[in-house]
């Protein structure tokens, strides 16, 4: 039979180093959350001498609740985040864009990441086209045919009145565009198309 004081003594000795090992272990600590553009920003798109300067776009951070983080120029941003691990949605655009406009293309990316406790996660943004964009070449005997009438292009998000001599790009969201002729109080749909992203 062991004797009681030695029972006690090897009690708070394990006690102590217990103590003492929790000491050592380190709390639960933030990630840091970092972006950079990939470094063929420019060749990911048909269009790249229109994009521009990255520095200008803006860059909204959202932590899993929708809550802004951030949102300011990209080239104003701090290099790093110290966020609680969790998701994140990341996304940078040229401009914004919600309806649709004449000569207004959309450069951006948008992601979804995840941060670790106590890790560094580095977000890589790919420039791309984000909106579609929607030109039409109008026949010589089409305005003869319909000469009171009047072209619009069409979607969820709005429409656009679209003129015989129209050069311009239509942009819209990606979607379904229609195209749409109005003559004499009557709108009919000629054709619908899939407006994607590049």
């Amino acid at each position: 039979m062991k004797h009681p004081s030695f029972i006690l003594a090897a009690s708070l000795a394990a006690l102590c180093l217990l103590q003492a090992c929790e000491a050592f272990i380190p709390e639960k600590s933030d990630g840091r959350l970092s972006l950079r553009f990939s470094e063929d920003v420019f060749l990911s798109t048909r269009a790249a001498y229109d994009i521009p300067d990255t520095n200008d776009f803006i860059l909204t951070i959202l932590d899993s609740k929708g809550a802004e983080l951030y949102k300011g120029k990209y080239g104003e941003s701090p290099e790093a985040l110290s966020v609680p691990s969790g998701s994140y949605t990341v996304f940078a655009v040229s401009e914004e864009f919600s309806v649709p406009k004449f000569s207004a293309p959309q450069y951006g990316d948008r992601q979804v990441v995840v941060v670790s406790s106590g890790r560094d996660t580095c977000v890589e943004l790919i420039c791309r086209q984000m909106n579609a964009g929607v030109k039409l070449n109008i026949a010589q005997n089409f305005l003869p045919s319909y000469p009171g009438g009047s072209l619009l292009l069409r979607s969820d998000d709005g429409k656009l009145l679209y003129s015989y001599s129209e050069k311009r790009i239509a942009y819209f969201n990606p979607g379904n565009v229609s195209l749409v002729l109005s003559d004499g109080g009557k709108d009919e749909v000629l054709l619908t198309r899939a407006g994607e992203s590049q």
